[in-house]
């Protein structure tokens, strides 16, 4: 099933193991290691290893075989799952993009409430909201119906699977985790093929973009509320290169520790809300604030009056402020909830589609750029604080994809996701069909079968599946 290097990921490394699997390394945080009928896939993030064998290949009343199982090499016991996945539930708002990129949504059993895609919703609304995998019976039962519950980080579920592309520190390493989860799903050529793609348009943007940077370029602050009463500036190497990529510049260490900054760990620096004129000196030297606070109602700030009483700027003087130029990551979100708050796409989307997200950087750091992926584009996640207004997502999703028929019951398995390798019907050959002719090969199989079986013959494969 795995041999053939057309249904592996790519990697920065691949070794022959020795054993008969090739093990491919990955520089965003995960391996998964080919058998002929089974993988490895390792989350090093989480520091957890999964084991998935494809259906068919070992009787699945029985325990998979344990000397096949891997010892625990410092990435916990293996989970052994079979697959692909027939049905998930997810606790994480980013699950939902790689879902729908992979093009498996169908498969989501249980979602988490703050979901924003429209497949989302309308799962959310028919009530099946994903429990997180620590909280007791209601988890237990729910888990005991899908076949693995995907979340952010390890637990001791044996059917949690840990998703880790926030925790990844550049945009495209975040949308490469893409494989990690096609791998799942027997999807690795389509998750390859669509992070070529935006690898490809992420980095043509971003050649683009440093020949059209204005000079000098515009200076960025990422910057929200700490819960810890202090004045928070936020610059984790993803946010970082976003600005840079789009052809502007973050805020300096320098300048940061000269207007009384502290940090301890480089990424996020802070100083007291007990000094808001501090704060306002330090803001009326940049271009650019894009701020993350957190507000009930719509998750981030979308009016500019909010922003300036919630961070006790009233009145003060802020170039930001005065050239329109602050912006919040709540462009998108989903249909209030019945908590009475919002889900953010910028979590969703805005992790899978690095591309996408630079393009709205350019956009704000970078006007005068006409490359071609700009073409149309209205920004989708940075909204600015002076006119703007948040979009909703539409809970809207056809009962096919949702699996759910129009009063909210389940009536249809997940679609069928065609396997890489059949048995000819006639002759018992193993064929691999490219992957485009995957489904095609299927349903030539089982025309032959239907031909045979009105001729009252058999397939020349006893005891053996076809596919």
């Amino acid at each position: 099933m795995f041999g053939n290097s057309r249904y592996r990921i790519t990697g920065t490394g691949t070794r022959d193991m020795g054993d008969g699997s090739i093990k491919i390394t990955n520089r965003a945080g995960f391996s998964v290691q080919y058998y002929p009928n089974y993988k490895i896939i390792v989350n090093e993030v989480a520091k957890e290893t999964y084991l998935m064998y494809q259906c068919g290949c070992y009787n699945r009343t029985r325990a998979f075989p344990a000397n096949l199982v891997p010892a625990d090499t410092g990435f916990g016991k293996a989970k052994v799952f079979e697959g692909p996945l027939q049905s998930i539930s997810a606790d994480d708002t980013s699950v939902g993009e790689f879902m729908n990129q992979c093009a498996v949504i169908d498969r989501v059993m249980y979602v988490t409430e703050y979901g924003v895609n429209g497949c989302y919703q309308r799962l959310g609304a028919c009530g099946y909201t994903a429990p997180d995998p620590g909280w007791g019976n209601d988890a237990d039962k729910i888990t005991q119906q899908v076949d693995a519950y995907i979340t952010y980080g390890a637990t001791k579920n044996t059917k949690s699977i840990a998703m880790s592309a926030v925790a990844a520190s550049t945009p495209l390493t975040r949308s490469e985790w893409l494989k990690y989860f096609g791998a799942f799903f027997n999807k690795e050529y389509e998750a390859e093929t669509l992070f070529r793609a935006i690898r490809n348009n992420y980095n043509a943007l971003k050649r683009d973009a440093q020949g059209t940077r204005p000079n000098p370029p515009l200076l960025v602050a990422w910057v929200y509320l700490g819960f810890s009463g202090d004045y928070v500036v936020s610059k984790p190497p993803y946010k970082v290169a976003y600005v840079e990529d789009a052809g502007g510049a973050v805020v300096s260490d320098d300048l940061l520790r000269a207007s009384g900054f502290t940090t301890k760990d480089g990424q996020s620096w802070s100083i007291p809300q007990a000094y808001p004129e501090d704060w306002a000196a330090f803001l009326n030297q940049v271009d650019v604030i894009i701020d993350e606070s957190y507000t009930f109602a719509t998750a981030c700030y979308v009016r500019l009056g909010d922003f300036l009483a919630g961070h006790k700027l009233t009145g003060a003087a802020v170039k930001a402020v005065t050239n329109r130029q602050v912006y919040t990551i709540a462009g998108m979100a989903s249909q209030t909830l019945e908590s009475g708050t919002v889900g953010l796409d910028w979590y969703e989307r805005g992790t899978a589609r690095a591309d996408e997200v630079l393009r709205d950087f350019v956009r704000v750091l970078n006007p005068a750029n006409a490359h071609s992926t700009m073409n149309n584009w209205n920004r989708r996640w940075l909204l600015r604080l002076n006119g703007e207004t948040q979009k909703r997502q539409a809970p809207v999703c056809d009962n096919k994809t949702a699996n759910l028929n129009s009063k909210c019951q389940r009536e249809t398995f997940a679609f069928a996701i065609c396997p890489n390798v059949i048995r000819n019907c006639t002759d018992g050959r193993i064929m691999v069909p490219g992957p485009a002719k995957r489904c095609e090969f299927v349903q030539q199989q089982k025309q032959a079968i239907r031909q045979l079986t009105n001729q009252g013959k058999r397939c020349n494969v006893p005891g053996k599946r076809l596919f």
